[in-house]
């Protein structure tokens, strides 16, 4: 599914996945969703929404019931982007 997830990646962002959002991606698959994902400004956070998408499109496909949240929340901290900038 691995592969899958790649290829539907790079169509969606049209960019290749970074490693940690391939372990992402398979760690959601194997249920193992955690509240926060707390990454530094430029490695792709933006992504998490596609990374999410994607998982639950194959689980659904595989007829599989998906652990994730039907709803994804996604908060950041504007201040710190600017600070971060500067």
């Amino acid at each position: 599914m691995q592969s899958s997830f790649a290829s539907m990646f790079k169509t969606l962002t049209g960019n290749d996945p970074f490693a940690w959002q391939g372990r992402l991606h398979g760690q959601w698959l194997a249920g193992d969703i955690k509240p926060v994902i707390d990454l530094p400004t430029g490695l792709g956070k933006t992504s998490v929404i596609a990374i999410w998408l994607i998982t639950r499109t194959l689980q659904k496909r595989a007829g599989a019931a998906s652990p994730l949240p039907t709803r994804l929340v996604y908060v950041v901290d504007r201040r710190t982007v600017v600070d971060q900038a500067t």
